[in-house]
């Protein structure tokens, strides 16, 4: 639906819909141009790319820049026609666009995505075989996409491969759910059993206990936090406590361990913001030690009460919130 019923009208706004969002040092803008274009009739729409287009033109004239520099208006320019490409629906206008600017801040990943999307797969993976590594541009993205290209050209092997390594890589638990599915059942427990075991012996326990607690398989994310315990680290509240709960029923002894870690960092760095959480954890670790037999090595509850009464006599804004039993 257009903005407005006039094609003159609605190219003057989309005019100062450019200049507004050109003079905008602060993000606010950013989706004004794309807003803009995709409500606009086919003739304006027309005009506006020649406008951005021609902008583009005189900012690579005034600026071209180079892969170590960054070109503001440049890339302004370039993002504004990416726009009003995707609101074209014209894909080889949107990878223009991108390459004007530069190889360090060009979308790889939306001009791949946007080849698979119309049927060119092997353009696509050209794309992506091109793209340069960088930290800000999402490799799990440029992943998926690979996998889609690879899958649209039949080459299912080298797919199933992407979807393996992508699970190593990052500890992703959709790319492994898709690889198993496409196994026999037999070979798919087999796979998925070397995954799992792949996953406990990660380096970072974190990212192992949250892949396993998502999965879920909370056998073996218990077994990860007892084998592991030494290498808690409690400032980790907003993955621990979950995890926690989420242990609680089946592996009460890990929960504890974690609801410990949380509660030994918030006494050990004196983090007061923290005591009322600390203290409701340390019930709920009374309230789960009645249900623990072995506590394979670790203290009893009371012992470690008594422990951090020992260690932590003068903590009374954490004492004052305790009740035990």
């Amino acid at each position: 639906m257009a903005l407005i019923p006039d094609a003159t009208a609605q190219l003057g706004v989309a005019r100062r819909a450019f200049a507004a969002a050109d003079q905008d040092g602060y993000g606010v803008l950013d989706n004004l141009i794309a807003h803009v274009a995709s409500r606009l009739a086919a003739e304006p729409l027309s005009a506006f790319r020649e406008l951005a287009e021609a902008e583009l033109a005189d900012a690579a004239a005034d600026d071209p820049g180079g892969e170590s520099s960054f070109p503001r208006r440049r890339w302004f320019c370039a993002r504004a026609l990416a726009a009003i490409a995707d609101a074209q629906g014209d894909v080889d206008l949107f990878i223009a666009a991108e390459m004007a600017k530069g190889s360090r801040v060009r979308d790889d990943a939306g001009m791949a995505e946007r080849l698979v999307r119309v049927g060119r797969p092997a353009e696509a993976l050209a794309v992506l075989d091109a793209a340069e590594p960088n930290p800000a541009k999402n490799a799990n993205r440029l992943e998926d996409i690979q996998i889609a290209a690879l899958d649209a050209l039949g080459r299912k092997d080298e797919a199933q491969e992407v979807r393996w390594a992508a699970f190593k890589r990052a500890l992703r638990p959709q790319p492994l759910r898709d690889f198993l599915k496409r196994m026999a059942d037999f070979d798919a427990d087999a796979k998925e059993d070397e995954a799992l075991q792949f996953v406990s012996a990660h380096r970072d326990v974190v990212t192992a206990l949250l892949f396993l607690i998502e999965w879920p398989n909370l056998r073996r994310a218990g077994a990860l936090v007892r084998a592991r315990r030494t290498e808690l680290n409690g400032d980790l509240y907003w993955a621990f406590g979950p995890a926690a709960e989420r242990l609680e029923d089946k592996e009460p002894l890990a929960a504890t361990l974690l609801y410990r870690s949380m509660i030994d960092f918030a006494l050990n760095a004196g983090r007061s913001t923290r005591y009322s959480h600390a203290a409701r954890h340390l019930v709920d670790s009374e309230r789960l030690g009645a249900r623990i037999e072995d506590w394979q090595g670790a203290p009893d509850h009371r012992a470690y009460v008594d422990g951090l009464r020992a260690k932590h006599p003068r903590k009374s804004g954490f004492w004052s919130r305790i009740e035990l039993g």
